[in-house]
């Protein structure tokens, strides 16, 4: 949560065991970001005014064969 993201562009996270407010805020980090950023979460994101979601895929994991991954791109940032 400290890492300096400023010039990402695409975003993973294995977030299995994220909880819900740490997830809650991560996407208001990460809204702080250029628009367009790609996240990719194995985790569903609440409903937000950040990040629409792009596509739901189904991959193999080490744990799970085609887990369901979450796309999203950030649509309206919070930079001023």
């Amino acid at each position: 949560m400290r890492h300096d993201l400023s010039d990402a562009t695409a975003i993973y996270t294995c977030s299995t065991a994220f909880p819900s407010a740490l997830m809650d805020r991560m996407v208001f980090r990460l809204a702080a970001l250029r628009t367009g950023l790609v996240l990719v979460s194995v985790r569903d994101l609440d409903e937000n005014p950040y990040f629409e979601p792009v596509d739901e895929l189904r991959l193999d994991m080490s744990w799970k064969r085609r887990c369901r991954v979450y796309v999203y791109r950030l649509i309206r940032s919070r930079r001023i």
